[in-house]
């Protein structure tokens, strides 16, 4: 158990809202970074204009499971949003990769 040894898996240590709405916010984060190639500002790695859209998709699915578990905070909620990133990472790694292949 993580909380014995002295480690938390929180930012604040606690279940609070606050640890909801970060959530939130770096998941807009998150896909502010992730559409950045579509603007050509990351150097080789370009996106097209539909691997933009995707990756917007992909990002919002996240967004709506992070905005859900932040109005109603539930360890059901936590697994679904843990589930929606980890569904989220692969499959934009996948994109990026057909996107510079296909382009």
């Amino acid at each position: 158990d993580y909380a014995k040894a002295g480690y938390y898996l929180l930012p604040t240590g606690q279940k609070d809202r606050t640890v909801t709405f970060m959530s939130v916010v770096y998941t807009v984060w998150m896909i502010l970074a992730s559409i950045m190639p579509a603007f050509g500002v990351t150097g080789a790695l370009v996106l097209s204009l539909p691997a933009a859209i995707l990756v917007l998709i992909l990002g919002m699915d996240v967004l709506l499971h992070a905005w859900r578990h932040h109005q109603s905070p539930s360890d059901g909620t936590a697994r679904k949003l843990m589930f929606a990133t980890i569904r989220y990472l692969p499959l934009l790694q996948i994109t990026y990769v057909v996107d510079h292949f296909l382009a």
